[in-house]
């Protein structure tokens, strides 16, 4: 009787470590997390309801009257509408061409290996070096893009695209554009490696065209690494680097991104407390979108779709 029960104190006590055991494998991972990101958030939460005062390094408790002074500010309401216009169109453009050409590249031709090697040298370049590029193209006085207009008798001088509000947007919308589309790129391929060709025979036998096969076979298995995908866009669109960079010249005379205002506001000494309200918003539209597209999000890294 006795080792009878020792045998079951044994076993019970392997099958509770053997249930604590997952938590203690990701706590070092879930303690990195709340150090780098939990506590700083919960900190500048803080500061931002926050009057710090340096002579005294004591904290005055000013409740929303940084965020209220934010959303009275006419400019920061147009830089919300800005980020989120440019968010929405990048992630449009970057879906449809990134989906469209990793649908090319899956074909069989030769080269296609060489092709697949220069798509992923635009996202591959680091940020500030496809800024001084695209500043470059679309320079006023001897950029490419308006020599090749000039030369297809398009306009009749060169213009400065990068000091007007509308043509502005669009360069950086181009640059952010063609840096991102890659990425879309490369997950597309990987998740169509994916489809076993089954359902693409399976399809054909059933007398469906490209078209049908491409929306009833393809699409669907496509959806959780697209919607996933969409949501890294997402993110990086929001906080797009090259705009600071691309927006030259006098960045108040035009609408900026919340990106833009963010830096130039820290640059030009505003109150850092609005800084950090500010900061703290703009993360909002981003933590909404996860959250309602987590399922698939966690289902396109299940799959593999995601990476790196």
């Amino acid at each position: 009787m006795k080792r009878a029960s020792i045998g079951i104190g044994s076993h019970r006590r392997l099958a509770l470590s053997e249930k604590r055991l997952p938590y203690l494998l990701t706590l070092p991972s879930l303690l990195t997390i709340f150090g780098v990101l939990i506590i700083p958030i919960l900190y500048s939460l803080f500061l931002s309801v926050h009057n710090l005062v340096l002579s005294s390094r004591t904290y005055e408790f000013v409740g929303l009257k940084h965020y209220i002074a934010m959303f009275s500010d006419k400019s920061f309401l147009n830089s919300i509408w800005q980020t989120l216009v440019f968010t929405v169109l990048s992630v449009a453009a970057e879906m449809v061409l990134g989906v469209g050409v990793a649908l090319v590249l899956n074909q069989e031709f030769k080269g296609r290996g060489f092709v697949r090697g220069l798509m992923i040298l635009p996202w591959a370049l680091p940020g500030v070096v496809n800024a001084i590029m695209w500043q470059w193209i679309f320079n006023a006085n001897y950029g490419v893009f308006n020599a090749l207009l000039t030369q297809l008798g398009v306009i009749d001088s060169y213009q400065v695209w990068l000091a007007k509000p509308t043509s502005a947007f669009i360069c950086v919308w181009v640059a952010n554009v063609w840096k991102e589309t890659p990425y879309v790129v490369l997950l597309t391929i990987a998740a169509l490696a994916n489809i076993s060709r089954d359902l693409y025979e399976a399809a054909a036998i059933d007398g469906c065209s490209s078209f049908q096969t491409l929306y009833k076979v393809i699409v669907p298995m496509l959806m959780p690494a697209l919607v996933s995908c969409a949501l890294f866009q997402f993110m990086w669109s929001c906080n797009d680097f090259m705009g600071p960079l691309l927006y030259v010249s006098t960045p108040g005379k035009y609408p900026m991104s919340l990106f833009v205002k963010l830096s130039m506001d820290g640059d030009t000494g505003f109150a850092w407390n609005k800084i950090l309200a500010l900061s703290l918003i703009s993360i909002l539209p981003q933590l909404i979108v996860f959250f309602c597209a987590q399922d698939q999000f966690v289902e396109g890294i299940s799959a593999g779709a995601v990476k790196g």
